[in-house]
């Protein structure tokens, strides 16, 4: 037997077994309560415990579906000097930064924080001495004198605001059976008073506290699937074991 007819269905074969796996897909939201000094960010759920949040509503889709809702995950303080906002993608890498509760295939998936965008309201707008008006914005600056992650934006009353932020990093499936994706998360609160009332807070007391809620979605055709490179290798193979055919079907004919 002619060795050829092994080899290329062989090599499609191990090429085929070399895909990659489904990606990890979907959304999903959280709540809690969100507390912000100048320079950090940290998270407690509903009933005031440390490092949680609280899954949904709506009903999570995709790789987190099985998620119940109302269950709780774990989520790391930040602090923006080893987790700085703007920059490069990815600015920094906080592995495990968030976990996910079971049963289901999200307990095995972790988010890597990456990346914490800047805000784009601008300064011009932040004087905590102002008179609150309707429409105002402002980006207010970190502990560092750079801009930080937050648009605050004050309400068509003037007399209410609420902030809103985006973070984005990797979502990882520890077994591998899911390979990774990008995932982006946008946070808002709101709260009963104008910014400039928040800002006052801030300053006073060096820390600000409110109930956030927040959507994460996986951007799942940052990964390709399948690989080109090992599509094209199949595709190859393909070509081969044409050929060979081609020369038996000669040879005999």
């Amino acid at each position: 037997m002619n060795v050829r007819f092994l080899l290329v269905p062989g090599l499609f074969i191990a090429l085929s077994s070399a895909l990659p796996a489904a990606s990890i897909t979907g959304s999903f939201s959280i709540d809690g309560s969100v507390t912000v000094t100048g320079n950090t960010i940290s998270w407690t759920d509903n009933s005031s415990v440390k490092d949680m949040y609280v899954v949904g509503p709506p009903v999570p889709t995709g790789t987190w579906a099985t998620m119940p809702l109302n269950s709780e995950g774990t989520v790391k303080d930040l602090n923006l000097t080893a987790e700085p906002v703007g920059g490069t993608f990815p600015a920094f890498n906080f592995p495990t930064w968030m976990t996910f509760p079971g049963p289901g295939p999200q307990s095995n998936v972790t988010i890597t924080l990456q990346y914490i965008y800047q805000g784009f309201e601008g300064q011009a707008g932040c004087n905590p001495a102002s008179t609150p008006a309707p429409g105002q914005v402002c980006t207010p600056l970190t502990a560092a004198g750079t801009p930080g992650p937050f648009n605050l934006v004050n309400s068509a009353s003037g007399t209410t605001s609420s902030a809103t932020w985006t973070f984005a990093g990797t979502a990882v499936d520890s077994t591998g059976v899911l390979s990774p994706s990008r995932v982006i998360g946008q946070y808002s609160a709101n709260f009963d008073m104008p910014f400039q009332q928040v800002l006052q807070q801030l300053a006073t007391t060096g820390s600000i506290t409110n109930t956030y809620a927040a959507t994460w979605t996986a951007q799942a055709a940052t990964v390709p699937e399948p690989n080109t490179v090992q599509l094209l290798g199949i595709g190859f193979g393909l070509c081969a074991l044409a050929a060979i055919v081609r020369r038996v079907k000669l040879a005999r004919s």
